[in-house]
């Protein structure tokens, strides 16, 4: 994934800080740079994905609805945001 470099946190932070900053760093790495699969988060209906989890503001979101069994994404669609299942469907 591009976009701007990450710099770890430099010896100037104060030593009790640097615990906390460096394991915010190693997990902005692994968010933008996965080893391997990562977990997404899951919601019971698709009632509840539209009226808990606006699209606009999940842009380019993915997660699981657990109610159609698939995998569903924030997509801009006419220039409106909404979530679609992984096949391109609608809800």
């Amino acid at each position: 994934m591009s976009g701007p470099p990450l710099i770890p946190p430099g010896p100037g932070i104060p030593a009790p800080l640097q615990p906390i900053l460096n394991s915010f760093y190693a997990a902005l790495v692994d968010l933008r740079d996965p080893g391997g699969p990562v977990h997404l988060a899951h919601v019971d209906t698709a009632a509840n994905l539209t009226s808990r989890f606006p699209a606009v503001a999940y842009r380019g979101g993915v997660l699981i609805c657990d109610e159609i069994n698939s995998i569903v994404h924030s997509s801009l669609v006419s220039g409106t945001w909404t979530w679609k299942r992984a096949d391109g469907s609608a809800l």
